[in-house]
């Protein structure tokens, strides 16, 4: 259960953002209008790097309005939720074996835990390409069938689903469903792409600033496009859904330079702009370092009060003093482009760490520029790790990225990040991140 001075510290936090929810609307201060970044990154599109997706298959032409929610306790056709809703509501029996619903012939989910744009899209196409078996995805509303434009589950089996389904468990999905020539692996374990939550491009920290169970909760949710022929017969409703987290068996962490990962989401924005046609925001942010410098400083000033009053009240109500706080770390980097941005990959990290130790499952640990410094050697323990062997006909191809640290951040704000870092880092994840400061 969430720790109780969190739940009250958020609580208490809500409420400073100035209109009901204590949340900033980003796009109305920024003069920014596109889609909610909160949805819209589920899809893992990874930048316009090489490496990349290019758009996402988000429902085309439904509604974007959420037909129920797991999250009220109630499945899209009104099933009483059984287990899920104790993970929900924090009464989960963390003793409590869930109910093995898979032979022995079925594989079993590895979670690909991805801050957006660190290179989500490259390894699952990579896994996907190297065994020549599809992998699976939380967002089955961004991965429909190429023929019945629905999400298709990856354990599509009628009596396992729907036994699934009636224990409130939906989820996950198969990956750019109908689209290749992939099977269903029938041993090993499914890399299973999952952004969690806490990760809004523009948006206030009461917004990205969750309890590690909220966080958990998160990781196990997505959506779902489906058709109900008697609720809806001749439109799919598109629904959030959540999955029991005690589905997963292993983790697949995946890490990328702070400072790259910053620069790549906005590139990411960028593409918004350019592909919703926004010529306000084109005509004033181009896509290289100066127009990332005022797009970001527009942010920072944007959010410069409420990222203040948060830190401030943060600290006071959970008890942080001295030199290890939120708002000594927010004096560091308060003229540091994107500062918030930064704020979010630690704590999205951090929990990342929590999560994956919290359901006490092997977790392996992946630097996407692993990929260009040790591409077999990477892909060989990837694929180990999930008990995948490697198709006869793999052809490698990864074409190296661009760093962007020194190039969009002067050598003072890069110090002062490490700073900020050090102070709001896990040690877990200080351990990992800190060759980027070197």
């Amino acid at each position: 259960m969430a720790d109780e001075a969190e739940q009250d510290a958020l609580a208490a936090i809500s409420r400073l953002g100035g209109d009901p929810q204590g949340e900033l609307d980003a796009e109305t201060k920024l003069g920014l209008k596109g889609d909610n970044d909160d949805n819209d990154d589920d899809d893992g599109n990874d930048d316009d790097d090489t490496n990349s997706d290019s758009d996402s298959q988000f429902a085309p032409g439904y509604p974007k309005k959420w037909h129920g929610s797991l999250h009220d306790k109630e499945e899209p056709n009104g099933i009483e939720i059984k287990h899920v809703a104790k993970w929900i509501d924090g009464t989960h029996d963390p003793e409590l074996p869930y109910p093995d619903l898979l032979d022995e012939s079925s594989p079993r989910l590895a979670w690909l835990l991805s801050y957006p744009n660190s290179g989500t899209s490259y390894t699952m196409k990579l896994v996907e390409t190297a065994t020549g078996h599809h992998v699976a995805s939380n967002y089955g509303d961004h991965n429909l069938h190429k023929v019945t434009k629905l999400s298709e589950p990856f354990y599509d089996d009628d009596q396992t689903f729907a036994e699934m389904r009636s224990r409130g468990s939906i989820g996950p999905f198969i990956a750019d469903a109908g689209g290749k020539k992939m099977t269903r692996t029938n041993k090993g374990y499914v890399l299973t792409k999952t952004h969690c939550g806490g990760y809004c491009f523009k948006c206030a920290p009461t917004k990205y600033t969750l309890t590690d169970h909220q966080f958990l909760l998160k990781c196990a949710s997505g959506g779902w496009v489906y058709r109900d022929d008697f609720k809806s017969p001749t439109k799919p409703i598109q629904s959030k859904v959540t999955y029991d987290p005690r589905l997963i068996s292993r983790a697949v962490h995946l890490i990328r330079n702070p400072f790259d990962n910053v620069v790549s989401r906005y590139h990411l924005e960028h593409n918004h702009m350019e592909r919703y046609d926004r010529q306000k925001d084109l005509a004033k942010y181009d896509r290289e370092r100066g127009g990332f410098r005022k797009f970001c400083k527009q942010l920072n000033k944007n959010y410069a009060d409420v990222e203040e009053e948060f830190a401030k009240k943060w600290d006071e109500l959970l008890g942080k003093d001295g030199e290890e706080t939120r708002q000594q770390a927010l004096k560091y980097v308060k003229d540091v482009p994107c500062y918030q941005d930064l704020f979010k990959y630690i704590n999205w990290h951090n929990h990342a760490f929590k999560a994956s130790a919290e359901l006490e499952v092997p977790t392996l640990l992946l630097h996407y520029e692993e990929y260009e410094t040790d591409f077999d050697g990477t892909l060989q323990t990837l694929l180990r790790f999930l008990d995948q062997p490697l198709a006869s006909d793999f052809t490698k191809e990864f074409i190296e990225g661009k760093s962007y640290a020194e190039e969009y951040f002067t050598e003072d704000e890069r110090h002062m990040v490490k700073k900020a870092v050090k102070l709001l880092a896990i040690p877990e994840l200080w351990k990992e991140i800190s060759r980027y400061f070197d």
